[in-house]
């Protein structure tokens, strides 16, 4: 019988560990997300709402304060400037306002990463997406940014290996560097009209993306965009004068893959 009761007790722990506890805040000052919720709020909460005005403060709290966020909807709020030393990270001072912020839910110093984050519902007049802001989250399986969204900064999506498949936004103009790097389980990419530049190691060693079919507005492919992309079957680019980079005089700078099929 004790033993019964010990493992009822041990059951039922566990799931009180492993419950989702949901939250919804209103912001009305940005920073304050800290003091909007309380300390067992901030320690247990997995499924976060938030709605009103938040800064580069409130995305810190957020990493280093909730390390049971799996699921984040921000799709009520704007993101406002934000000057100042308490940001995301250490080295930056200036947060423009509609960004997702630098180093959001990476710290460059501790190395840690919001693991747990399974979907993240974008604000929806978010213009930029910071550098490294994503970077290894690996949780998270499908991104929905809105089309707002015209560049997406350096490493902010480098290995987040459960990403399968990207339909990115139609007024993207730019992806940066190491943007979508080794995200190895990435397959297809849809790339908006609008996009005019895909600098160097973009997709590098996306190693299941098969196809990729670059818009006609591109004018600028980086060294390595695609490099050790080994998968990689077949490239179609659109442009009536495409760029200059992919017909340099070493290709495999750009095209590590065994290519099959291209209409560059």
């Amino acid at each position: 019988m004790k033993n019964l009761l010990l493992t009822a007790l041990i059951v039922l722990i566990s799931q009180i560990l492993t419950a989702q506890v949901s939250k919804t805040v209103n912001l009305t000052t940005a920073g304050s997300l800290s003091t909007a919720l309380t300390a067992t709020e901030l320690s247990t909460v997995t499924d976060l709402t938030v709605a009103g005005v938040i800064d580069a403060r409130d995305f810190k709290t957020l990493r280093e304060s909730m390390p049971k966020l799996a699921n984040i909807d921000l799709s009520g709020v704007n993101i406002v400037e934000y000057n100042g030393i308490e940001g995301t990270s250490e080295f930056v001072t200036s947060y423009p306002v509609n960004s997702i912020p630098d180093y959001a839910f990476y710290n460059r110093t501790t190395h840690k990463e919001l693991v747990n984050i399974k979907t993240f519902i974008f604000p929806k007049n978010v213009e930029s997406i910071g550098i490294n802001s994503f970077r290894f989250c690996s949780g998270i399986t499908s991104l929905n940014m809105p089309e707002s969204v015209i560049s997406i900064g350096t490493q902010a999506f480098q290995n987040c290996d459960g990403i399968v498949s990207l339909d990115l936004p139609q007024n993207l103009t730019t992806i940066s560097s190491n943007a979508f790097s080794t995200c190895k389980n990435l397959e297809t990419v849809n790339f908006s009209e609008q996009l005019t530049s895909i600098d160097q190691n973009a997709f590098d060693y996306c190693q299941k993306l098969k196809t990729i079919k670059i818009p006609a507005n591109v004018t600028s492919i980086g060294s390595g965009a695609f490099s050790h992309c080994t998968a990689l079957s077949s490239i179609y680019a659109d442009p009536q004068t495409p760029p200059e980079q992919i017909f340099s005089p070493e290709p495999s700078d750009f095209f590590y893959g065994v290519i099959k099929e291209s209409t560059i």
